[in-house]
């Protein structure tokens, strides 16, 4: 939440970027894919900055409120990417013909399940790790 995911975050944006510009090169001077990469950049801005004060909050707090924060924040952060980022933004600055596309469509299913399954399986981690009761404590959740 703190490192990685941000940099493998801007890894794949940048790497998604650069591959659509590949396959269409002359969308490069286009003033809505310029909008476009902004509003996707500005909102990975926003996402991360959220994802790193979740992980600050695991990295500095000892309560059982971070965990639970930070769970939130992981739900959160994985839909608006999903949602907002990966089909509204192009939804709202690009072509409707674009939008359109099988494989733009596929590629939203595809990130919305992955984005679930991964907040899932982090959720599930922080939730029924013994190392993260240890480390937090726990309150009156059932956690066997």
């Amino acid at each position: 939440m703190v490192v990685l995911g941000p940099l493998f975050g801007a890894a794949r944006i940048n790497g998604d970027i650069m591959g659509v510009e590949l396959q269409y090169p002359d969308i490069v001077g286009v003033d809505q894919w310029k909008t476009c990469k902004s509003v996707t950049w500005w909102s990975f801005i926003a996402i991360t900055s959220l994802s790193i004060y979740g992980g600050w909050g695991l990295i500095h707090g000892r309560n059982w409120s971070v965990v639970k924060r930070a769970q939130v924040i992981l739900w959160f952060n994985n839909m608006v990417w999903s949602i907002g980022v990966v089909l509204l933004v192009p939804v709202l600055t690009l072509d409707v013909a674009f939008i359109q596309d099988p494989e733009f469509l596929g590629g939203f299913f595809e990130s919305l399940l992955m984005s679930a399954i991964s907040a899932g399986v982090w959720t599930t981690y922080l939730s029924k790790s013994k190392r993260v009761r240890a480390t937090y404590g726990t309150t009156n959740y059932n956690l066997k």
